[in-house]
């Protein structure tokens, strides 16, 4: 009887286990079911935010190089601006410097012609003739002054001589 006692308090006490357990792991599988929710809510709404703030610096970043391609189109334009306002400056700075070259030719090609007209209108001296009577450093010091009297240049000189010279001076040439 003892034995009946004691077996009838074990399985009583093993039911109790049993349900003990039994109500145990109900609670520990729904702690795990609330668990795993809340971990998946918490996953999603991390991973929401990380895509939110992600797509925000992507688009912060798009503006940021949309700007800065916008201000390197603008300074590129204006670049291109300004070489076009300097080849145009070049050019015209050329054509003035050719005009004016020209014109200098021009007044320089006059002033040679005209020389002998500027210089008849001046007091002309006349050259000394030389002919081998007179001393020669004479004739020159007086070939000199008339060359510097009428402003002739070494051609002028030259063309004075030759027809300054006269009998045996002349055989000379």
């Amino acid at each position: 009887m003892y034995m009946n006692m004691i077996l009838s308090a074990v399985s009583q006490m093993s039911s109790q286990m049993s349900s003990q357990l039994q109500a145990q792991s109900l609670e520990i599988k729904e702690m795990e079911t609330s668990l795993t929710t809340k971990l998946s809510h918490q996953i999603t709404e991390l991973s929401s935010q990380i895509s939110a703030q992600t797509s925000a610096q992507l688009k912060e970043q798009d503006a940021r190089i949309s700007q800065v391609t916008s201000q390197i189109a603008e300074v590129s334009t204006k670049i291109s601006e300004e070489q076009d306002k300097i080849k145009t400056d070049v050019e015209e700075l050329k054509d003035k410097i050719k005009t004016d070259v020209e014109e200098l030719k021009d007044r320089f090609r006059d002033l040679q012609l005209n020389r002998q007209m500027v210089s008849t209108g001046l007091v002309k001296v006349n050259t000394p003739s030389f002919d081998g009577t007179t001393p020669f450093q004479i004739f020159k010091l007086q070939f000199e002054k008339t060359a510097d009297t009428n402003k002739w240049n070494a051609e002028d000189k030259v063309a004075a001589l030759f027809v300054t010279l006269k009998g045996t001076a002349a055989e000379i040439l």
